[in-house]
């Protein structure tokens, strides 16, 4: 990993070193230089003319300054390489790889606890996960639009996807023509991905409904309304 945006800094450490109370303002100016480009680049040439002229420095000048700074740096491979920078350097790229890989953990994790929790309604019971969803659908959009603009689906398509996770064309129609009336977006915010929203769709619809009204058991509203019409006594019968 290179191109770590800032470098760490003691300047206790660095005042403190006998190396650096040696230098003249302007030695110390160039080694801070040379320290900056080191961030990046790890090292530098041995080659005393290119250290010239990276650094813009003529010949009477590197003469004047190098002797103050060598004593600094380390030689490997025709490179100059700082002992400090190097072990700074491998800390922080430590650091951020620690950081990128618990983060890819992390996102891995929520996606497993995500599909467990919503089953089929993301599509996990039929062969596929919301997040290979979207990646289908990226994919779709890459083909058609390499800015990834966003695809309407077109009514068949929106049923044959509700029919494919366990839910009804009617469904499908619902979710259609709620979603064609907004412009397609979700909240104030174009809709991005349509399998996505419509797989949250039939997540909230399926955890609605309950297996006695499927079977046309009747509910407590409709048993309420029942009993307000039943006759007080027998004589009203």
């Amino acid at each position: 990993m290179k191109n770590i945006p800032w470098m760490k800094f003691n300047p206790t450490d660095f005042i403190s070193d006998e190396n650096v109370q040696l230098m003249s303002d302007e030695a110390l100016g160039l080694y801070m230089r040379i320290l900056c480009y080191s961030w990046k680049n790890e090292s530098i040439p041995c080659d005393p003319d290119k250290i010239r002229k990276i650094f813009n420095l003529s010949k009477h000048k590197f003469k004047k300054l190098w002797p103050q700074l060598e004593n600094c740096f380390y030689k490997k491979s025709e490179r100059f390489f700082q002992k400090r920078l190097m072990a700074t350097l491998q800390e922080a790229e430590n650091y951020f790889q620690q950081k990128s890989d618990s983060g890819s953990k992390g996102a891995k994790s929520r996606w497993q606890r995500y599909n467990t929790a919503n089953g089929t309604a993301n599509g996990t019971a039929n062969g596929k996960s919301m997040q290979e969803e979207e990646e289908e659908e990226d994919k779709d959009n890459k083909k058609t639009n390499t800015k990834k603009v966003f695809q309407k689906p077109t009514l068949e398509e929106s049923k044959s996807y509700f029919v494919e996770k366990g839910s009804s064309s009617d469904e499908a129609e619902k979710f259609f023509h709620f979603y064609e009336s907004k412009g397609w977006k979700v909240g104030k915010n174009p809709m991005q991905k349509w399998r996505s929203s419509a797989s949250l769709w039939i997540g909230r619809n399926k955890s609605t409904p309950s297996g006695a009204q499927k079977a046309g058991v009747p509910t407590q509203k409709q048993l309420l309304e029942d009993l307000k019409n039943t006759p007080k006594n027998f004589e009203d019968m």
